[in-house]
């Protein structure tokens, strides 16, 4: 039974780091539901990345624009462009369980920064939730994490240039 971190189906006589979040969690599921690795793997994960994908998707957008039509578009375009433009069709690859949870990891850390970079309320809590969904991402798929860890060192340098601007400012007056 698949049950830890560095366990995998498809090798299960080696040790797996790359992908260790993502065995994990699935390890987890099939074990607090007695459902078997295979259908956690390839049934339960796929749905669950696709439903969070969609959410964030549509919640982001609506961030970004007043038009009621763009949800939407942004969620068919999750739904269908995992194939399309995307380098190597990974962007929801059912094929990659790896990748279909990290890439909601990752949707949501990078939506999270970008609130933290509009507002100043709620930082420290904020700052905790985004090296937590760092961290998942690049301990559920390594090659993800590098995307996530650039991300959150430019939002750490944004927020230092805007910080120093600000505190300049302040000087000034």
């Amino acid at each position: 039974v698949l049950v830890g971190p560095l366990d995998s189906i498809f090798s299960p006589d080696t040790v797996v780091r790359y992908h260790w979040l993502t065995s994990g969690w699935t390890g987890f599921l099939s074990a607090s539901t007695g459902a078997p690795p295979f259908v956690t793997l390839t049934r339960a994960l796929p749905l669950v990345a696709l439903v969070v994908a969609v959410t964030l998707a549509a919640s982001w957008t609506r961030r970004l624009t007043t038009a009621r039509w763009a949800p939407t578009l942004a969620v068919a375009l999750v739904l269908t462009g995992g194939y399309v433009g995307a380098s190597y069709g990974t962007i929801l690859n059912f094929d990659s369980p790896s990748t279909a949870l990290t890439t909601v990891w990752l949707m949501a850390a990078v939506l999270l920064m970008l609130s933290l970079l509009r507002s100043e309320a709620a930082r420290t809590p904020s700052l905790i939730v985004v090296g937590f969904l760092v961290f998942a991402t690049t301990a559920g798929k390594v090659s993800t994490g590098f995307v996530a860890v650039f991300v959150a060192v430019v939002l750490a340098a944004v927020t230092f240039m805007v910080g120093g601007a600000v505190a300049i400012t302040h000087l000034r007056v």
